[in-house]
């Protein structure tokens, strides 16, 4: 899943961008038992100390900041990467690939319940720009 720009604190912060690191930080916070983050595509105080948790424990590497193939979002897209065969076995089974807008081609998600409605929300969100 990529980003284009910077999220977090300092960061350029597209929607677009925010929403799939806020994504993808809820994967990882789900797999620690902690509380999901909104996912708005709006960074605010909840979604940078979600970052600097994620980094505090990860990459051991805290300013609060996701940036395009640096050390916090390399470290999200390789946890996250265990549920690409997952997710491609779901499509396999005849979900339609159609479920997910064209501008999250790129997202990988658990199939589980909890995104299902994610997916739900994705397609409610077409309008996300950069």
């Amino acid at each position: 899943m990529d980003i284009a720009q910077s999220v977090g604190s300092g960061g350029t912060n597209a929607k677009c961008d925010v929403f799939c690191v806020q994504l993808l930080l809820n994967v990882w916070r789900a797999s620690k038992e902690l509380r999901e983050i909104r996912e708005d595509g709006i960074v605010g105080p909840e979604t940078i100390a979600a970052i600097e948790k994620f980094q505090h424990d990860v990459t051991k590497w805290v300013d609060g900041r996701v940036d395009p193939g640096g050390r916090a979002h390399r470290a999200l897209r390789e946890f996250a990467a265990p549920y690409v065969n997952e997710a491609l076995g779901f499509i396999s089974l005849g979900i339609p690939t159609t479920v997910i807008p064209l501008e999250y081609e790129n997202l990988v998600l658990p199939t589980s319940e909890l995104n299902i409605v994610r997916i739900d929300r994705l397609r409610q969100n077409r309008d996300i720009s950069r």
